[in-house]
């Protein structure tokens, strides 16, 4: 097996906290590990798991939506 990256994920970027945590991951492994960019955190993604419905049904246009879609073709051209 191999790992393709770390990928945070339930991210508020408005935060220290958050922002301090990628920064951590980014010293302590981004020379060995690639670091995807985040995911963040969001309503919709709670609404849509209540619903039982994909992100992509619920807010196809929405942040997270867009950070998977991002992910996805990321990982996809590697």
């Amino acid at each position: 097996m191999k790992i393709s990256g770390i990928l945070p994920t339930m991210v508020n970027e408005r935060t220290n906290d958050s922002k301090e945590i990628i920064c951590s991951i980014k010293s302590a492994y981004g020379n060995n590990v690639h670091i995807f960019d985040s995911i963040p955190r969001s309503v919709t993604v709670s609404e849509a798991s209540k619903l039982g419905c994909s992100i992509y049904k619920n807010t196809p246009n929405g942040k997270v939506a867009g950070a998977y879609q991002a992910l996805t073709m990321e990982v996809v051209s590697q």
